[in-house]
């Protein structure tokens, strides 16, 4: 015969499988099958049909379905009509639906998307995976190669000017061939003694192009200097860009600050997640307050490894000279592959240097809803301007932006008056979250006094308008 206390424990074991068993039924669960669609080939200005079965049991609410691409939109029916949006209510529960997917590409080139599927309670966001390849006809498919992809023309003297070259061949080209440069300091020419401008175009010969391009690198400010040289023709999805890169520096060598490193990596990072690392900065004969800040909101500043960080310092000297430790806090805010400088300048002087950093953001598996594809979101359901930060800023901000998908960007600066001062983009960007730096500098890399700038996001037909503060 059983005792009491083992008919007790024997009953509260039988309650907990059976009270276990009815909570885990009635979790949600999405199952999409296939995982992932491949168009393969569709010729632009055509389409493609596609699909695959979503099924779903005890789910509480209704199921939200969204693309991130235009170039992708989903229906219930095939003849039926598609949008990037669906909304499915389950019928006790149950979902056994089968849905359409339709590429529709508009220009030639690969494209990847995501459809995200959503609901109440569920665990685990579902994703299928798409992607499609536009062409053009039977046309014989456009080949731009551009070499070398990258340019560096070290340290230059302000007032000064460097000059490289590369060389562009391509074949099939049905019209000109616009290459553009994205800043004002970097010039170009079919010419190595021609007139370098901001803009060329080449007409090609029977479809082909071979030409040598003569990039001209005249720093107009102290500090490194980024730009970009697109290269647009028709039909083309995306523009073939050239990197440069150079530092302005001064012919001033009588007072000098020296960096120990200089340059430090954090490696990898989790996302929302902090590390430290330290430099020593050297300074003399030192005539001013030495001013530090960081380019990045992502990269935070502090003369204390336990103290306050920002993304400003200041330094008076002692004597004339200058000795600090000066420790660099690293918080990835997305995944992906990170850059930012320190910028190092003696107040009302032309002696400047900086320190790059570098470092990856990465997403932990084991956090609840952190897989990421394209950047900050798991899934960009629009086109929008983010904002600015900081806001009011000094000496420079950080402006975002989201894509819903691939489009040409330009993003553009505007003085009180209305007067265009500068522009920080222009160029085809992915879908996505996107951060640009202002450094408070017109076209001539003139400092901005204080005041309110406005800045205009255009993406394709879409046009958002920003404001922001400088403030000295």
């Amino acid at each position: 015969m059983l005792s009491k206390k083992t008919v007790r424990i024997t009953l509260l074991a039988v309650i907990t499988v059976v009270f276990g068993t009815v909570l885990f039924a009635q979790l949600p669960t999405l199952v999409i099958s296939p995982e992932q669609i491949d168009f393969d080939e569709v010729e632009v200005g055509e389409n493609n049909v596609e699909s695959y079965l979503l099924n779903g049991r005890d789910l509480v609410a209704n199921v939200l379905i969204g693309s991130a691409s235009s170039l992708f939109t989903i229906s219930l029916s095939e003849e039926g009509r598609f949008t990037d949006r669906l909304m499915i209510e389950p019928k006790d529960g149950i979902i056994n639906e089968t849905i359409y997917v339709r590429f529709a590409p508009r220009r030639a080139g690969e494209v990847r998307g995501q459809i995200l599927h959503i609901t109440r309670r569920l665990e685990e966001r579902m994703i299928l995976g798409v992607s499609g390849t536009g062409i053009v006809g039977d046309e014989d498919p456009i080949r731009i190669v551009v070499e070398p992809r990258r340019i560096f023309f070290g340290e230059v003297t302000t007032g000064e000017y460097e000059i490289d070259e590369y060389t562009i061949r391509a074949a099939n080209i049905s019209g000109r061939l616009a290459i553009a440069s994205n800043n004002r300091q970097i010039r170009l020419s079919l010419e190595e003694e021609g007139e370098f401008t901001n803009r060329l175009e080449i007409i090609p010969d029977e479809g082909n192009i071979e030409q040598t391009v003569y990039v001209l690198f005249a720093p107009r400010v102290i500090g490194p200097i980024r730009g970009e040289i697109s290269h647009f023709t028709r039909n083309v999805q995306r523009p073939i860009v050239v990197h440069v890169g150079g530092i302005g520096i001064s012919d001033n060598d009588e007072q000098r600050l020296v960096l120990n490193p200089q340059r430090i990596d954090f490696g990898e990072v989790s996302v929302g997640r902090e590390r430290v690392e330290s430099y020593t900065v050297r300074g003399v004969d030192i005539d001013g307050r030495l001013i530090i800040g960081a380019s990045n909101p992502q990269v935070t500043l502090s003369f204390q490894e336990d103290g306050e960080y920002t993304q400003r310092l200041t330094i008076n000297p002692n004597d004339g000279n200058i000795r600090q430790i000066v420790y660099v806090k690293f918080t990835p805010q997305r995944a992906g592959s990170i850059r930012a400088a320190i910028h190092h300048r003696i107040e009302n002087t032309d002696i400047f240097a900086f320190l790059p950093v570098t470092g990856i953001g990465y997403r932990d598996e084991n956090r609840e809803g952190e897989v990421d594809f394209y950047g900050d979101s798991i899934m960009v359901l629009e086109t929008n301007l983010l904002g600015n930060y900081p806001n009011p800023f000094n000496p420079e901000t950080t402006i975002k932006f989201s894509l819903m998908e691939q489009s040409d960007v330009e993003l553009t600066v505007y003085n009180p008056q209305g007067r265009k001062i500068s522009n920080l983009v222009n160029q085809t960007l992915p879908q996505g979250v996107h951060h640009v730096v202002w450094q408070g500098l017109n076209y001539s890399g003139e400092t901005m006094p204080s005041g309110i700038y406005f800045y205009i996001l255009k993406a394709d037909d879409i046009s958002k308008t920003g404001r922001m503060v400088l403030l000295k």
